[in-house]
């Protein structure tokens, strides 16, 4: 098992990546402050059709489907393999700004993975 750890962001959007691999496959954790879990993303990689698919599985009142869902869908286009993608990032009084950085940190972090493992 292999643990890669990212930390990209500042302030109450910062946000932190850890993976680890499972036989071929990737477990990754987005979180931010108080981790916990809000979402699981799957992304699935067939080698047949060269094609990747996702389904996510969100929490009751959470909201970070979206990201679970494209950021597993796309590790796994990049990565050919199976990806699990834990999200967990719960701001109170979150503004529509702070929405906005938070989607663009879980985009920026997912890069800085790919980049890391030598993918992107």
């Amino acid at each position: 098992m292999t643990l890669i750890e990212i930390t990209y962001g500042v302030g109450r959007c910062k946000l932190h990546l850890n993976t680890q691999k499972l036989g071929s496959d990737y477990v990754i954790n987005v979180f931010g402050h108080g981790a916990h879990v809000g979402a699981v993303g799957i992304g699935c990689y067939d080698k047949k059709s060269n094609k990747t698919s996702s389904s996510v599985i969100t929490l009751l009142g959470h909201k970070e489907d979206e990201i679970a869902k494209k950021g597993a869908e796309r590790i796994s286009k990049y990565t050919r393999q199976t990806t699990v993608l834990t999200v967990g990032i719960h701001l109170d009084n979150i503004t529509k700004g702070e929405i906005a950085t938070i989607n663009e940190n879980s985009e920026e972090i997912i890069n800085l993975f790919l980049e890391k493992i030598g993918v992107s």
